[in-house]
């Protein structure tokens, strides 16, 4: 008797272990499917999101937690950083294109995010209705804040302070506009709502000070993304130079996205 003969036969006499041995093995292989596929979804989503942004500046703090929030947009902020230092740093003779960002508040669990329409065009994005925001308090959203909470053109809303949603904390003496929607783009974008820097310090101005003392307060932004360097000397000797010469920080998407995935193996 062979050994076909005896395993057959010996499944044949246990058809309940047979039946339970197969489902787990089944199982097993479709649980090591289903990881390798999230695994490859997750590096996948994580490259896209983060492709052409090299650096990203603001304050001191956690440089994975500063790349999370202001690449991916799934952590809270470090810190502001001061408008001119970011803009020192926009004008080094290192940078060739840079994008600024400054963050605070949200829509019902989506993201307002002050910033410049080079940031849509950095993930070339398009529009689906409208058109790009222009003038303070204008916004252009992305396709699943509009499915999400049916907005149109034209459509009115108040942020609420911070990046989670609280009703409470809703700004209720000023609101947004919707001047434009993007086309689905299974990017960022899709879960932001893109207005001017200058309409984020507009919500946060103070409502009952005296307008001189307002415009005396330093500006502040979140954080300075940077897109392009005038030659590779500069993604080697700027982060030194701002991580050890001033009072801001600056991250690589590229090295913090490497040290994640070794500490979730």
């Amino acid at each position: 008797m062979n050994i076909l003969k005896i395993a057959w036969f010996y499944l044949a006499q246990k058809p309940l272990n047979t039946l339970l041995n197969a489902l787990l093995l089944g199982f097993g292989i479709g649980l090591v499917i289903f990881l390798l596929l999230v695994q490859a979804q997750v590096k996948e989503n994580f490259a896209r999101n983060g492709k052409g942004i090299y650096l990203v500046v603001g304050a001191k703090g956690s440089p994975l937690q500063l790349v999370l929030c202001n690449v991916y947009h799934i952590d809270n902020p470090t810190g502001n950083i001061p408008l001119e230092e970011a803009q020192k740093i926009a004008k080094n003779r290192f940078v060739k294109k840079s994008i600024p960002l400054a963050l605070g508040d949200n829509y019902k669990g989506y993201r307002i995010v002050g910033t410049e329409q080079s940031y849509a065009q950095h993930y070339q994005a398009k529009l689906a209705q409208g058109r790009w925001w222009g003038k303070a308090m204008e916004v252009t959203i992305g396709a699943e804040v509009a499915k999400t909470h049916k907005l149109k053109i034209g459509s009115k809303f108040s942020g609420a302070h911070g990046l989670v949603k609280d009703e409470t904390l809703v700004h209720g003496e000023t609101s947004f506009v919707v001047v434009g929607i993007m086309q689905q783009s299974n990017c960022v974008l899709d879960r932001l709502i893109l207005t001017s820097v200058e309409s984020v310090w507009k919500v946060h101005e103070p409502q009952n000070k005296d307008k001189e003392e307002t415009e005396e307060k330093p500006k502040e932004i979140t954080a300075l993304l940077v897109t392009e360097f005038r030659n590779p000397m500069g993604s080697i000797q700027l982060p030194r130079t701002i991580n050890t010469q001033t009072s801001m920080q600056a991250a690589s998407p590229a090295w913090e996205l490497l040290r994640l995935f070794e500490f979730l193996g």
